[in-house]
């Protein structure tokens, strides 16, 4: 656990840096091992890798994190209460955030297609 903390710690720190491409391999660092974290966490960690995608302008890698960010939603929303609800209140506080990002996401590759 403490090696998580650490290596998201990093990646705050180099995402202030601007430092996109170096936070995002911390994140999937981080997501290699979910199973060792909460879901909650593993949900959050997956969303911040499609906004360090996105900034860094790799739009499919974005959506691809972004999916998997929905698909950690689903399965936080349709498990069994966690002891008070702490991971879907968590899920659900993060829900907004994630449809911004997935309109930018669409927005920007929209935009990218060539004019037919």
């Amino acid at each position: 656990m403490r090696k998580t903390n650490a290596l998201l710690g990093e990646a705050t720190q180099l995402a202030k840096k601007k430092l996109y491409d170096r936070a995002a391999a911390l994140y999937v660092r981080v997501l290699a091992h979910e199973d060792e974290v909460e879901p909650e966490v593993a949900a959050a960690v997956s969303l911040n890798l499609a906004i360090m995608r996105l900034h860094a302008g790799k739009l499919q890698d974005a959506r691809d994190a972004a999916t998997g960010t929905v698909n950690r939603f689903r399965a936080i929303l349709k498990s069994p209460d966690d002891g008070g609800g702490k991971a879907a209140a968590a899920v659900k506080g993060m829900q907004g955030q994630l449809h911004e990002v997935t309109n930018q996401i669409s927005a920007r590759l929209a935009a990218a297609r060539p004019a037919s």
